[in-house]
């Protein structure tokens, strides 16, 4: 993945795995580029409701616009089966400012909904955690290609999603990048 021709290490090529408390179901997220046209990384998704011996159809989850990318997964699944998943995207970017990235949650609730229906996760749409404002990945670290990704993580207490997240300048003020919390649910 690339911002501005600038190499994102956004762990493409790596899954995020979660399993629900509630079924034993196993979950999997990764970016993908089979949803875009332009080849943009999107979050793929599929489950398993047999321990990993088959999975289901990958859908996409993201909820970025048209071809916006959206990178660097996370999936966890609260107490109740939600299962939430944390990612980067860069709706907010402009010609001027092609790095201007946002984090986000979008949630699908399990027990009610068949998550392995992209309109199931679309429904609730998604909660943007930067709500001061975006924040410019082009300003990273550089380690190997711009990188934010190894400080981010998705938990839950109870039904309410807690995220940690790395945010790069104008936003960080103590180093080139820092991190924060928000929850959604």
């Amino acid at each position: 993945m690339t911002i501005a021709g600038r190499p994102v290490r956004s762990s493409d090529e790596l899954p995020e795995f979660a399993v629900n408390p509630v079924n034993g179901n196993v979950y999997a997220v990764w970016q993908d580029s089979r949803f875009s046209s332009t080849g943009a990384s999107k979050i793929a998704f599929s489950q398993s409701h047999d321990g990993g011996l088959t999975w289901s159809p990958v859908i996409r989850i993201d909820q970025s616009p048209g071809d916006t990318p959206a990178f660097v997964p996370q999936v966890h699944v609260a107490s109740d089966g939600t299962i939430g998943l944390l990612y980067y995207d860069l709706e907010n970017a402009t010609p001027q400012q092609p790095g201007l990235t946002d984090a986000f949650i979008a949630h699908c609730h399990s027990a009610t909904r068949d998550c392995s229906n992209p309109a199931n996760w679309q429904a609730n749409g998604e909660t943007r955690l930067t709500t001061s404002r975006s924040f410019d990945y082009l300003t990273a670290p550089q380690a190997g290609g711009l990188f934010l990704g190894d400080y981010s993580g998705l938990t839950s207490s109870g039904t309410t999603f807690k995220a940690f997240f790395g945010m790069s300048q104008p936003i960080a003020t103590a180093g080139r990048s820092d991190t924060f919390s928000n929850s959604a649910g």
